[in-house]
């Protein structure tokens, strides 16, 4: 790959990095860490709790629906479920940029070699 593609590629990351929903998402992200410290930790320890105990019993409904609550505590916040929203929209915004950048180095490819 030559110099100018790195630069064009270079150039659509920080063209995504600098769109509105990007700027919402690290703002939202850093918001939920600091304001719901608490929950996250209690939801990571719940999780943690319940990956260790399967492997010694296979009652697990307490831990289970501990994790439960410690999920519904948190995702329950309009924030995180905004979090959550924009995480699906910025991968599928992702994946098409992808395969954008795929199919044009595809075209170059087979443009160069002959085949088109």
């Amino acid at each position: 790959m030559n110099v100018e593609l790195y630069d064009i590629l270079d150039e659509l990351a920080s063209e995504f990095l600098e769109e509105d929903l990007v700027k919402e998402y690290k703002s939202l992200n850093k918001l939920i860490e600091d304001k719901y410290a608490k929950e996250i930790v209690l939801f990571q320890s719940a999780k943690e709790k319940l990956l260790e105990m399967k492997k010694y019993t296979k009652d697990l409904k307490v831990y289970e629906q501990s994790l439960l609550r410690c999920k519904e505590t948190l995702f329950l916040k309009p924030e995180v479920k905004r979090l959550k929203e924009l995480e699906r929209i910025l991968s599928n915004q992702l994946v098409e940029l992808s395969n954008d950048i795929s199919k044009y180095l595809s075209n170059k490819f087979l443009t160069k070699k002959g085949f088109i």
